[in-house]
C-alpha cells in the first residue's frame, strides 16, 4: 500500500490528554511562579490531502527499549488514516479501525447499524481490509486494548457496563470470549506501546483492584485481579497506569514500589518512569522507584504532560497561551481560534495541537522550544 508523506517538524504523540480550554489561572498551593518571558510560537498545519485532522491517537513504537517513530491515526472530514511518524515527516495511509499493538497485525472495527452496536476483528494486506462481525450489542461498544501478533491474541472491550476479554491461541482463527470482573465506565487502564501488558484497576465496593492482562494471559483460567492497598481515589495513564488510593499510597502499574504519603495524594502528572504527585497538606513529590521532593508551578493548565521529570503546562487566557517548561513561563499569542488542544510527547520534545472550529478553521502545531 503506497504511503504519501507529510513535511512535519517533529509530530509527536504518547498517551496525553485532551481538555478544553482552562479558566482564569489562580495559582496552586505550592510551587512559586516562574519568570514571564514572550516569544512566538512557530504554528504548522496538521493536516492529510489538505484535510484538518479533526481527532488524533498516537502510540510510540520501540524496538529493543529504542524509539523508532510513533504509530497510531488521524480522522480528517474524508476519513480515517494510519500514521507513522519520524522526526521531520509523517507519512499515512487510509485506514480502517484499530491496530494491534506492538505491530499492528490485526485489527479491530466498531461501528453502529442501526440500533446495534458491531464489533468486527480482520487484517489488511495488499488487497484491502478484511473484517468479520465478532460481537453485536444492544449498548455502546469500546475497544480499550488488543495486543499480540503471533500464537497468542488479547482483546479487552466493554459492552456499556459490561468487561470482556476475547483470546485466541491460533493466532486468531478461533476465540474464546469471557467475562471481567470490573464492571461500569470508572475503570482505569493503560496499554504498554510495545504490546507487554494491559493494566487494568477498579473499586469493588470499598475494596481497590488491579488486573494485568498479557498476550499469554490467553490460556488463563481466570481474571480475579489483586488487591490495592485501598480504594482507587484517582489515576494517571501514560504508557504505565499509576493509581492513588484512600490509604495515602500511590504505584505504578503492573509494577513499582507502593509509595506511602502522610497525607491524601494526588496524581497530577505522569509517564512510564514518574509520576507528579500533589498532597493534601500542600507538598509535592516526584516518584519512580522513589519519592523525591518537587514544585508544581501555579497555574490551572488547560492541558499538561510530564516528559521525563518536567511537568510542562499550557493555561490558555485572553488571547495568549502561557507555558511552562523546565520552570520557566513563556507567553505567546493564539495565532488563531483554540477550541481545544492536545499537548504530546515526541521522544521527549513537547508539540502543542491546537484545533480551531471544525470546518471552518485549521489544526496547527508547534513544537515547544
Amino acid at each position: 500500500m503506497s504511503r504519501w508523506v507529510l513535511g512535519l517538524c517533529l509530530l509527536v504523540a504518547c498517551s496525553s490528554r485532551e481538555q478544553q480550554p482552562a479558566k482564569k489561572s489562580s495559582g496552586s498551593a505550592q510551587g512559586s511562579a516562574p519568570a514571564t518571558t514572550r516569544a512566538k510560537l512557530d504554528w504548522k498545519p496538521l493536516e492529510i490531502e489538505k484535510q484538518p485532522v479533526q481527532q488524533l491517537r498516537a502510540e510510540p513504537k520501540y524496538s529493543d527499549g529504542t524509539f523508532i517513530y510513533m504509530g497510531g491515526s488521524a480522522t480528517t472530514a474524508s476519513g480515517s488514516y494510519g500514521l507513522f511518524w519520524k522526526l521531520e515527516n509523517l507519512e499515512w495511509v487510509p485506514d480502517v479501525g484499530r491496530r494491534s499493538l506492538p505491530n499492528g497485525s490485526w485489527l479491530t472495527n466498531v461501528e453502529s447499524q442501526g440500533e446495534k452496536f458491531v464489533l468486527s476483528i480482520g487484517s489488511s494486506d495488499a488487497g484491502g481490509v478484511h473484517l468479520s462481525t465478532f460481537q453485536t450489542a444492544d449498548e455502546p461498544i469500546e475497544v480499550i486494548a488488543q495486543i499480540g501478533e503471533l500464537r497468542f491474541r488479547v482483546l479487552v472491550f466493554r459492552e456499556g457496563e459490561r468487561w470482556r476479554i476475547a483470546r485466541s491461541t491460533d493466532e486468531g482463527a478461533h476465540w474464546k470470549t469471557d467475562p471481567l470482573p470490573m464492571k461500569g465506565a470508572n475503570v482505569a487502564s493503560a496499554v504498554d506501546p510495545s504490546g507487554l501488558h494491559v493494566a487494568l484497576a477498579w473499586n469493588d465496593g470499598e475494596k481497590g483492584r488491579w488486573l494485568r492482562i498479557r498476550d499469554e494471559s490467553a490460556e488463563a483460567r481466570t481474571f480475579d485481579g489483586e488487591a490495592l492497598p485501598g480504594t482507587m481515589t484517582n489515576n494517571c495513564a501514560n504508557e504505565m497506569l499509576w493509581v492513588a488510593t484512600a490509604k495515602n499510597t500511590a504505584q505504578r502499574l503492573p509494577y513499582g514500589e507502593v509509595h506511602t504519603f502522610p497525607s491524601p495524594p494526588t496524581i497530577v502528572a505522569c509517564n512510564s518512569d514518574y509520576a507528579l504527585v500533589k498532597l493534601a497538606d500542600g507538598s509535592a513529590k516526584l516518584c519512580s522507584f522513589e519519592c523525591k521532593p518537587a514544585t508544581i508551578p501555579n497555574g490551572e493548565p488547560s492541558v499538561q504532560t510530564l516528559i521525563d521529570e518536567d511537568l510542562v503546562m499550557v493555561e490558555q487566557r485572553g488571547g495568549a497561551l502561557a507555558i511552562t517548561r523546565k520552570g520557566v513561563r513563556t507567553e505567546y499569542d493564539e495565532g488563531g481560534v483554540i477550541q481545544r488542544m492536545q499537548l504530546l510527547d515526541f521522544d521527549g520534545t513537547p508539540v502543542l495541537v491546537a484545533y480551531g472550529r471544525e470546518g471552518l478553521d485549521p489544526t496547527r502545531f508547534a513544537v515547544i522550544p
